[in-house]
Order: C-alpha cells, then structure tokens, then sequence
C-alpha cells in the first residue's frame, strides 16, 4: 500500500477496501483488534473516505460506513490456496454494490462469500465461483 496518496484523491474515494496490513501501512495503525479497526477507519474518515471495508482474512471484513461499524463475519471453509482470495472479493463486491454504497452490507456478504468458494480450490482464475454457484449457496444458508 502506498502511503503518499494524494489528499485530494483521497478526498474523493467514496469507499476503500485495504487489508490489515494495508490499512497499517496507509493509516499507521496497527490493526489487531476491533478497536484498532475503528480507529483506523477514523483516520480513513478524517481522510475524507465516506465508506472502509478492511478485509481481515478468515475473520470477514470490518466495515465502516454511516451507521453501520461491524465485522461481517467470513464463511468458514477449509482453505487450500488464498491466491485471488482478495481479488474475488473486490470483485464481486464492485459486481454486487450500488452507486450510493445503499446495499454495503448485503454485498459484503456477497463478496465474502464468492472468495470462501476461491480459496478452496488451488489458482487464481479456475477457482473464482460464477454467479449461480455463489447466489445458489447464500440461499442455502
């Protein structure tokens, strides 16, 4: 992660999705904790980012955004290689939100549950699910 983003692109970000170790990076918080997850998505807010998504691996993603400030839990699979694992998930989530970041939280949802299908499987594009496979199983759950 870059940590000379330019104020005024920052300014302009509706919504950003680091991982922990980004999120540091960016912010100089080390996030280990829910509290410091806040924190960092403070620092992301005083930025002028309207909307933080920091993906925490087998633990969901930390979203903040309006009135919501939660960890969306992951789907627990045995996982055999997290390559596109993150890729997936920025994926599906941009396939799945709306322009006004209204249906955040159901995408999330989404987005986590299309990378618990990619990291099961061995590479990158082969283990990427397709829609069906991907809406079939929320309504499963």
């Amino acid at each position: 992660a870059r940590t000379d983003i330019p104020k005024e692109l920052l300014e302009l970000t509706d919504l950003i999705t680091p991982n922990e170790t980004e999120a540091e990076s960016i912010t100089g918080i080390k996030v280990d904790s829910e509290e410091s997850m806040k924190k960092s998505s403070e620092v992301f807010h005083q930025m002028g980012i309207k909307g933080v998504i920091i993906t925490i691996g087998e633990r969901g993603s930390y979203v903040s955004y309006e009135d919501i400030e939660e960890i969306i839990p992951a789907f627990k699979v045995k996982a055999v290689d997290t390559t596109a694992a993150g890729d997936t998930f920025l994926g599906a989530l941009s396939s799945e939100l709306k322009p006004d970041l209204s249906n955040l939280k159901d995408s999330v949802v989404y987005a986590s549950k299309s990378s618990s299908f990619t990291v099961q499987k061995l590479g990158a594009f082969p283990s990427i699910p397709t829609r069906n496979v991907v809406e079939q199983a929320l309504k499963e759950n």
